[in-house]
């Protein structure tokens, strides 16, 4: 099983991903071994379930994800801006031929997930707002393979 460990930075706002195909999963499990929440998420054939994710500033969420689909799935965490610019590059590796962003720079490499396998992203939420979790593969974003991370204001 693949681990990545991403963190939302302030500036460049990235990270992790995806949820029910109709409705919304709010985190309450929490793994034996660390204590880190996790939230399952399947991948189909241009689909993550659930579609919406409510975590809290502050918490570190083990995303798995399970590409029950037929299709290789990646999954990738940012906001709109980060989405548009990383649907951008899939678009023109995608044309020239090219190999996927393999994560060098200031961006996270995409988990990337095969048919029947299983992958792990662990992110923590910063800051309260909205992320998106995306997946670029050719025509899986522009056919709504997306979710909705809410990060909400951690009260005491």
């Amino acid at each position: 099983m693949k681990s990545i460990r991403i963190h939302l930075l302030a500036a460049t706002t990235l990270s992790a991903v995806v949820l029910a195909a109709c409705g919304s999963a709010r985190v309450t499990e929490t793994a034996a071994t660390d204590g880190t929440q996790v939230v399952e998420v399947t991948m189909t054939d241009n689909a993550f379930s659930p579609t919406l994710v409510d975590v809290r500033a502050g918490d570190t969420i083990r995303f798995r994800f399970r590409n029950e689909g037929r299709a290789v799935h990646e999954a990738v965490i940012g906001d709109s801006t980060f989405q548009q610019e990383h649907a951008e590059e899939m678009a023109m590796m995608a044309s020239m031929g090219g190999a996927m962003h393999d994560g060098a720079g200031d961006e996270p490499a995409p988990l990337v997930v095969a048919p029947g396998e299983t992958a792990e992203l662990i992110y923590t939420a910063a800051d309260a707002g909205s992320l998106l979790i995306g997946c670029h593969q050719p025509g899986h974003w522009e056919s709504g393979m997306k979710a909705t991370i809410a990060v909400t204001a951690f009260v005491r």
